[in-house]
Parts: structure tokens; sequence; C-alpha cells
């Protein structure tokens, strides 16, 4: 909207900054009138743009205020969301177009879900629910790491003799029915 703002009112340079002031301060009625004004002094090569400027501003009343002041009139808590055009200040930041990234539909759509919930006051619950997530596979990979490393100990230990066991094939109580038990539990021999 600025850029047409400059585009219709370039002939007056006056004009054009008061307008862009007004726009930039969300005052659409202040608008009208400068555009009302600009409308009268232009000449009849500058005056079509400027009624052009004014139906683009007529039809697109309510979408050129800030988004902030829609939902805050609706009742949300807006304190601390950056206006339109902000986050694009961040992707230098990190290195989008170096790593070869671009913003996808389903990046954006899980940026939407993350401003809805914040602005809805879910976004702790979510956080949450991811939290534990990771929490139960990291659960998950310990425990089957705590695995491998038992029987990577088991068969590399020096101490653990190899070979046959002569007692274990006296019978199946007393004395051989001890040591498989040891045996079974993982218990070395020495």
């Amino acid at each position: 909207m600025a850029r047409e703002v400059q585009r219709a009112l370039n002939w007056h340079e006056s004009l054009k900054t008061k307008a862009l002031s007004a726009l930039r301060d969300n005052e659409l009625g202040r608008l009208v009138m400068i555009i009302e004004q600009a409308e009268e002094l232009a000449n009849e090569q500058d005056r079509p743009k400027v009624q052009a400027l004014k139906i683009l501003v007529e039809q697109n009343r309510e979408y050129i205020l800030d988004y902030r002041i829609r939902l805050a009139a609706l009742g949300y808590n807006c304190e601390g969301l950056g206006g339109l055009g902000s986050a694009e200040s961040n992707v230098g930041k990190f290195k989008a177009r170096t790593w070869g990234r671009s913003w996808s539909s389903e990046g954006l759509s899980a940026l939407a879900n993350v401003l809805f919930a914040l602005i809805n006051g879910k976004l702790g619950f979510y956080t949450q629910q991811v939290t534990s997530c990771i929490k139960q596979t990291e659960e998950k990979v310990v425990a089957s790491a705590a695995q491998v490393i038992r029987k990577a100990a088991r068969t590399a230990e020096p101490a653990i003799r190899r070979g046959h066991f002569p007692c274990l094939d006296r019978g199946t109580e007393g004395y051989a029915e001890l040591f498989r038990q040891i045996l079974r539990e993982g218990f070395s021999l020495y």
C-alpha cells in the first residue's frame, strides 16, 4: 500500500509524506482526507492515479489496518507481536539463503500454528506435549544403548572364560544348577 501511495502522490512531496505518515500510523480517515485533497490539487495527468488510489483504499479499508489492531479489537492480547514483514529481517540470521533453504508450505503452516497457539494461550500446552515426546524418545534411546553396551561388555570382557564348563554336564541339581544360574544371570567365573 505504501508503494501505491508513493506512485500516486509522487508529484506532490508534502502530500505524499503526510499520506505515508497516516498509513504508518493506521489512521485511515486521515489518509482518505489527504487523498481527497490530492484529488482536488492534481492536474489532468495525475488525477487518474489519485482516483485509482482512492478506490484501492476504499475497497481494502479493513485490510490496510495493522493486524495487531484488528486482533486487539477482537479481544486478543497482542503484546510482543511484530508487525508484518518483521520475519524477513530474521531470515538472514538463520542464513537461509546460504544453506540453500527457503520457506516451504509446511514451514509456513507450522509457523502459523505456533502464532495461533501463542495468541490463544495454548502454546505452553503444546510445548509440554513436545517435551514429553522428546523425553520418551530419549528414554528409548538410552534403554537400547544400554542393551548394546551390556552385550558388547559381555562379549569383549577378557575375564569371561570361553569354552565348556564340565560341571554343567553333571545333573540338574546341586552345583550344576547353581553354575547354570550364575551363567544365565551374567556373572563371570574366575
